[in-house]
């Protein structure tokens, strides 16, 4: 046997799941997609608890480019850059590095906010339905928010490296 790498040009997207004990299941349980190959390409979440993917994440097709889909920004990076992959790379890994931080960052201040109102319970006039209806509402959009901002910054990179090759 030998060992394959997870990020090849022929990759159409990759996934992580991680599962948190230490939140609730609605909160814990993140799948992480990269559309295309991941290493021209940034992880999103994606909570199993949110009633909907990502628009971008959900959108795109091998025969037609679509401007608002992740899975296009990723290839045309990967496709155009990867002839400069020695010189590009240490400016992809940085912006990787970037998206990853503000990620984790904005995804700590959410989950808390979603486990207070998880937490906070049902009253006379909401009902444990509710409760969790607006946690992971919190969720559904800071990940919709998140698949945008990662392909809108993929888009900004583009455009910029370009200057520099």
């Amino acid at each position: 046997g030998f060992s394959r790498s997870i990020s090849l040009w022929r990759t159409a997207y990759s996934t992580v799941t991680q599962s948190r004990k230490s939140l609730p299941d609605d909160i814990g349980a993140v799948t992480w997609i990269a559309q295309y190959a991941p290493h021209h390409s940034s992880f999103v979440p994606v909570y199993a608890a949110a009633n909907h993917t990502p628009s971008s994440l959900n959108k795109g097709t091998l025969f037609k480019y679509e401007k608002k889909a992740n899975w296009w920004i990723h290839c045309l990076v990967s496709n155009y850059l990867s002839k400069w992959y020695k010189y590009t790379n240490p400016d992809i890994r940085a912006l990787q590095a970037t998206i990853e931080k503000d990620l984790l960052d904005e995804m700590r201040e959410v989950e808390e906010q979603a486990n207070k109102v998880l937490s906070s319970g049902s009253t006379k006039k909401t009902t444990p339905a509710d409760v969790r209806y607006r946690s992971i509402s919190y969720l559904a959009d800071f990940q919709e928010r998140a698949a945008v901002s990662v392909r809108d910054k993929w888009y900004d990179f583009f455009w910029s490296i370009l200057a520099k090759i």
